[in-house]
């Protein structure tokens, strides 16, 4: 018997991690050079770059944490860029001269297509990189089943493909913003999701033209209901995704078991606890954005 596999077969399992060797002193948005590479199973990834390359279509999970010195009081941030153009970012304040921070986000990447994480700073000068290499991290990961929507042949001549052996699904759906119970104007509301058995991954990016009513800002029309764990409210963290301008809140979600619908839940600047996002974060052209995965009944 023959088995004839695709390249989404022989990449399902793909997984990167590299380390940061040295202490670089690096520009403001400069690509920060993993060097030090502890896997990489698919060979995507050059070390002398800083680029990687995706094998094949597909979800992957990208992370990266970054330590920096960097001047009291000024921001220190990672940038994903995706096709070398900015993707996805975080940022934190350092009052100590040392900076750290995280960024996660899960992409949809067509193979070919180039992921690089870029130092982003504020201050003047060159910074450097600092620590030791358990503290400068960067890891992909890719997020699907073992077919990943390719067919699978067995016993067949070359060329020949049978049915999809899969249990893939995907499509679009509309997020919808609430503060309460009032339906918020937006100028862009846009979603996307992808599925594979009961995992779901969802994208959304919600700009909001008027803010109207008081209360929790809230996400409704998710395209499956949250799995219902005894009843329990469900938290998802969504790494970098965040409501964007004017204030800038890293946000999970607190979901309600058995539906479609989710509390948005943000981070006080302050003390860093996580509490609701209410009509006094948002206002007319404040983005909401995210990916992230959860699981249906």
């Amino acid at each position: 018997m023959a088995f004839l596999l695709t390249d989404s077969v022989i990449y399902a399992n793909t997984r990167f991690r590299a380390r940061v060797s040295g202490q670089p002193s690096l520009n403001n948005n400069e690509t920060v050079v993993f060097d030090s590479v502890d896997y990489d199973t698919s060979n995507s990834y050059n070390n002398s770059t800083g680029f990687w390359t995706t094998p094949v279509n597909g979800f992957y999970k990208i992370s990266v944490r970054l330590r920096m010195l960097i001047d009291v009081g000024q921001n220190v941030g990672v940038i994903i860029k995706k096709n070398s153009a900015n993707y996805s970012s975080n940022f934190s304040t350092t009052n100590s001269g040392t900076g750290v921070v995280s960024s996660s986000d899960t992409l949809y990447l067509q193979k070919g297509e180039t992921i690089n994480i870029a130092a982003s700073f504020g201050g003047t000068g060159n910074k450097d990189v600092t620590g030791t290499t358990f503290y400068n991290i960067f890891t992909i990961e890719r997020v699907a089943d073992f077919s990943a929507g390719q067919s699978i042949g067995f016993g067949l001549a070359s060329g020949t493909k049978p049915g999809l052996v899969s249990s893939e699904s995907e499509g679009d759906w509309t997020p919808v913003v609430k503060v309460g119970t009032t339906a918020q104007a937006t100028s862009t509301a846009v979603g996307s999701w992808y599925r594979i058995g009961k995992q779901v991954t969802v994208m959304f990016r919600v700009v909001i033209s008027g803010v109207s009513g008081t209360g929790n800002v809230v996400i409704e029309g998710l395209p499956f209901p949250f799995k219902n764990v005894s009843g329990q409210n469900l938290y998802f963290p969504i790494g970098t995704n965040r409501v964007i301008s004017p204030n800038d809140l890293p946000i999970i979600l607190d979901a309600a078991p058995g539906t479609t619908t989710a509390v948005l839940r943000g981070s006080n600047n302050t003390n860093n606890n996580m509490a609701n996002i209410t009509n006094a974060n948002i206002f007319t052209n404040t983005q909401l954005r995210a990916s992230f995965t959860y699981i249906t009944d």
